[in-house]
């Protein structure tokens, strides 16, 4: 793990050594140069608001979609619970018939 960020630090000062030595010997004029840079780190800022602004979309797409399905979810289970407490309103309705039934039976014997 160490190995690795040293190899990383070692790869990144040697890009930014080559970078610097590319810009002190370049065939352009210094102000040619900064244009050149100028329009690269400009792209580089567009580029990184561009994905910026998709990563944002894409996190609010998976919230909406999250929230649908949390909705969904919490309709089904109303739904089901609603229709349990009906089931037990009719079972204990046919209980409280087959109790008056034999309580009835029960006092004519």
């Amino acid at each position: 793990m160490a190995d690795s960020g040293k190899i990383l630090t070692a790869l990144f000062i040697g890009a930014a050594a080559g970078a610097a030595a590319g810009l002190l010997f370049a065939p352009d004029k210094g102000s040619e140069t900064r244009r050149r840079l100028s329009g690269a780190a400009q792209d580089l800022a567009d580029q990184a608001q561009d994905r910026w602004s998709e990563g944002k979309t894409a996190l609010k797409n998976v919230r909406d979609r999250v929230a649908n399905s949390a909705e969904e979810l919490a309709d089904k289970a109303s739904n089901r619970v609603d229709s349990l407490k009906d089931k037990a309103k009719d079972l204990a309705g046919e209980a409280r018939s087959d109790f008056n039934s034999a309580r009835n039976r029960a006092s004519n014997v």
